[in-house]
């Protein structure tokens, strides 16, 4: 197949670029917006742009966004057609990446809470006792959601360092706290493509435009330095390891991310019982053995980073506090109430226990066939079921499944994974709210999975 020509390229480099920036100017949180005494940025600062742009924000991030899945979709067939050169894929995500390194947090304020939680740290107070709301009136403290101020944090003692680590680094500047978190972001998900291509046998230049010029990893991991970024980078990391050989690594690599956050100690799971199937009969109790004392050697090293270390197990239910419309245990309890007749509450209390017993069985049936389809494949299966079945649901959470499909991603799975990409792309963008404008994101959505499911099938490499 013959290359692109220069004048696509630059196409593709210019119309990615500007529509991320279009997401940068209007994608603030409407928390922050409305927020009086948030974090000032020398620029693009929410607060002191013209009326009409504040006014416009909505409108613009949607654009921006959609802009931005419209090129990468266009990239991506471009890539499954042998068009693409390895070098040019990383040079346009990286030009697509760029305009986000330089902005406030988009999307999503959680930057802010992670930099709050470090200086909580920082202080000698306790996160998995007291809320950030302890540390008194700041700019810091006004940026982070008014629903998180009060709660104990869930994250895991490496999250917890991490950001003490920004905070004291930051010197007390709420901007470069956040320079900061992001430079780990952007680790985290060089680390996810860098070990993806070493573990992938399928096309690199696919998998790079699949990973590093996605708009979900674009605008959420990076552009909202979501701590899920290094732990997606973890597991890719992880199940390297595993493939070379080295099974005490992958899963002392796994349990790394597992203390970052707690989803991905599914891949610690899955690794375990995937490694004790593998040898003769009379070998697996030594294999557990070795697992089990990896995984448990590995805890007790990395929850010394903070004081309390094991603190977070009493606070993992903080994520279930926030109500989010997407979740699908969330959506189908609204339908229950609508068919049924029941009370909010408790069509909500039972969409959530019906979710998290289908993730439940999906997971163990999951672990229990491991040996028909791979760690790798069953840790994002895994990660799936427990996204789904999960009372809350944000559409970065999608980025660790997706670190862990993509590298043996045939052309269905690929079609699918933009699908999922492409709708938490458009769906998530919480300035519009329930407004008019959010139909039009889901007629958008609709031309765009449509796209996305043709370009990625039709588009095969050229013999």
């Amino acid at each position: 197949m013959r290359p692109l020509r220069r004048a696509p390229l630059l196409v593709l480099a210019l119309s990615g670029a500007l529509a991320a920036f279009a997401v940068v100017v209007g994608g603030q949180p409407p928390t922050l917006r409305k927020q009086p005494g948030t974090a000032r940025w020398p620029f693009l600062d929410s607060h002191t742009q013209p009326g009409w742009i504040r006014n416009a924000g909505p409108v613009l991030a949607l654009l921006g966004a959609g802009v931005l899945c419209l090129a990468w979709l266009w990239l991506l067939h471009a890539a499954h057609r042998g068009a693409l050169s390895l070098r040019t894929a990383s040079g346009l995500s990286i030009t697509w990446a760029l305009p986000l390194l330089v902005g406030p947090p988009v999307l999503s304020g959680d930057a802010y809470t992670y930099l709050a939680i470090g200086q909580l740290v920082r202080r000698g107070l306790d996160p998995y006792r007291v809320g950030v709301r302890a540390l008194g009136a700041s700019p810091l403290l006004q940026s982070v959601d008014p629903r998180w101020r009060g709660v104990r944090t869930p994250y895991g003692p490496l999250d917890l360092g991490v950001d003490r680590l920004a905070a004291h680094f930051s010197a007390g500047s709420v901007v470069w706290g956040v320079v900061l978190l992001r430079a780990l972001a952007v680790l985290g998900v060089v680390l996810l493509v860098a070990a993806s291509l070493l573990r992938s046998r399928a096309d690199r230049v696919v998998l790079v435009v699949l990973l590093g010029a996605n708009p979900l990893v674009l605008l959420h991991l990076i552009g909202g330095a979501h701590v899920d970024a290094m732990v997606a980078g973890l597991l890719a990391l992880a199940l390297l390891a595993d493939r070379a050989g080295r099974p005490a690594l992958a899963v002392a690599v796994a349990v790394a991310a597992g203390m970052f956050k707690a989803p991905a100690f599914l891949a610690v799971a899955v690794l375990i019982a995937h490694h004790v199937v593998q040898p003769a009969p009379n070998r697996r109790w030594l294999t557990l053995l070795r697992d089990m004392a990896a995984a448990a050697l590995a805890t007790a090293v990395y929850s010394l980073t903070v004081p309390d270390g094991f603190g977070w197990l009493h606070a993992l239910a903080t994520p279930g506090r926030a109500h989010t419309l997407d979740a699908p245990t969330n959506a189908a309890a609204s339908l229950l109430s609508k068919l049924t007749g029941l009370a909010g509450p408790t069509a909500l209390s039972a969409g959530r226990i019906a979710g998290a017993l289908c993730a439940i069985a999906v997971i163990a049936f999951l672990l229990v066939t491991v040996r028909r389809r791979g760690a790798a494949r069953t840790t994002g299966y895994a990660l799936l079921a427990e996204t789904a079945g999960a009372p809350v649901f944000y559409v970065w959470y999608l980025g660790l499944p997706l670190a862990c499909l993509a590298p043996s991603a045939g052309r269905r799975t690929v079609a699918g994974l933009a699908f999922l990409s492409v709708a938490g792309s458009l769906t998530s963008l919480p300035s519009l709210g329930n407004s008019p404008v959010r139909f039009l994101v889901l007629a958008l959505l609709a031309v765009l999975t449509l796209a996305a499911t043709l370009l990625t099938r039709l588009g095969s490499r050229a013999p």
